[in-house]
């Protein structure tokens, strides 16, 4: 992944997150929630070289 693709994924990986507190009251959000977690887990396990988040 280029470090574009890498801070692009972070940057919507931030939408989704601020969406979703947005809307604490919905039966999916602590889905969600888990869902953003794992999938930031995974961007900072692969991160271009010299870039850690």
């Amino acid at each position: 992944m280029n470090l574009k693709d890498w801070s692009d994924a972070w940057r919507l990986l931030g939408y989704i997150e601020g969406a979703n507190d947005c809307d604490a009251s919905t039966d999916g959000h602590d889905v969600i929630q888990e869902a953003v977690n794992a999938l930031a887990e995974i961007l900072g396990r692969n991160a271009p070289k010299g870039e850690k988040k």
